[in-house]
């Protein structure tokens, strides 16, 4: 299986998940992670093995800055889709002639590229006014609309914690007050609380707007 992300934070935090995905399902799984200095060659990750031995789960991060390693995806990309392995390359650009190689073959390609601040902000205040009103699941869409284009999972909990605080010094008639307590408690929170059990804020926000 061949995946690929191109972005900065957000294409890694996509890998981050697709990992833990991976691993929940494949616990046994060898988990390789190669950057620009390391060698991308089929010796260098297989050995004598070759690219159809046991399941491995191997990330390429950065990895075009080295000619040899844009060679491999070049040269390679249908036969890494084709393996057993799950390959996950991410870069933060992608030149067109590389990218039109592994459109042909790769599983899943997701691009996301920066816009303009102002744009992600008035995003955050969306995912904030939703909360406000009461309506999680408008809230759950322009979250995932303002991370695709390159909001930060932590601007958006800010946000929506300062909301939840304005709730509770103006409380609005779909809110009640038990609840905004519980909520701006459970979300003071949740940044630590999940880093400590080794999720991603990303989702875990995901999972607490839908509560709302």
């Amino acid at each position: 299986m061949l995946y690929v992300f191109v972005g900065d934070t957000i294409a890694r935090n996509r890998v981050h998940t697709i990992v833990q995905a991976l691993t929940a399902r494949a616990p046994h799984a060898s988990i390789s992670t190669l950057g620009p200095s390391d060698p991308i060659t089929v010796e260098a990750l297989f050995g004598e093995q070759g690219l159809f031995h046991a399941k491995r789960i191997i990330v390429l991060d950065s990895v075009l800055e080295s000619a040899d390693a844009a060679l491999f995806l070049k040269k390679n990309a249908a036969d890494m889709r084709a393996s057993p392995h799950v390959f996950i390359v991410r870069e933060e650009r992608m030149p067109s002639t590389i990218l039109k190689v592994l459109q042909k073959h790769a599983d899943k390609i997701e691009e996301f590229h920066p816009v303009k601040a102002q744009a992600k902000q008035d995003d955050v205040f969306g995912v904030a006014r939703a909360v406000a009103q009461g309506q999680a699941e408008r809230a759950w869409i322009v979250y995932r609309e303002a991370l695709k284009k390159g909001a930060a999972p932590e601007a958006v909990h800010g946000m929506v914690f300062w909301q939840l605080k304005q709730l509770l010094l103006k409380p609005v008639s779909m809110w009640k007050k038990e609840r905004i307590e519980q909520a701006l408690s459970e979300c003071a929170v949740l940044p630590y609380k999940t880093r400590a059990r080794g999720g991603d804020v990303e989702h875990a926000l995901e999972t607490f707007i839908l509560s709302l």
